[in-house]
Formats: C-alpha cells, sequence, structure tokens
C-alpha cells in the first residue's frame, strides 16, 4: 500500500502530514509528530473524508498554540504517561 502525501503543515517543531492511500482514495492516514527531543507520533490510519478535515483542524490549532511551548511539556500534555 503506497500513500501519497497530499498536505503537509509545519508550525516550529511540529509537523501534520495528510496522506492518502493509491489503492483506495476515500481513505487518509493523518501523522501529528515531533522533531525535537522527546519525540512522538500520533498517527490515525484509514481515516474517512470528514474525520480527516476534523482532526487536521483540531491538529493545526494544537500545532499552532503548542509551536511556543518547550517540547517537554508538549510531550507530557499529549504523548507522556
Amino acid at each position: 500500500m503506497i500513500n501519497k502525501q497530499i498536505i503537509f503543515k509545519r508550525y516550529g517543531y511540529l509537523t501534520i502530514r495528510v496522506f492518502s492511500y493509491t489503492d483506495d482514495p476515500d481513505k487518509y492516514d493523518i501523522r501529528f509528530t515531533s522533531s525535537a527531543w522527546p519525540h512522538w507520533r500520533i498517527r490515525h490510519p484509514n481515516c474517512d473524508e470528514h474525520l480527516m478535515k476534523e482532526l487536521l483542524q483540531i491538529y493545526t490549532i494544537r500545532a499552532w498554540l503548542f509551536q511556543w511551548l518547550p517540547p517537554r511539556l508538549v510531550h507530557w500534555l499529549l504523548a507522556g504517561k
């Protein structure tokens, strides 16, 4: 299954990527990642178009707000246990 990247947004050390599946164009893969230490990734595979747009809006707002916070605090807020 080959994915084609259709959306790429970068906010400081945070990245939002949306991939479209080439074999099923109605399915999307959303990835919200941090490039600063500590690294983390939130992934939503096999999303439909409505969920993809909703998650893209949520993660865009989060990334815009979190880009000014220290990476360790963002890791604790989103991916920490």
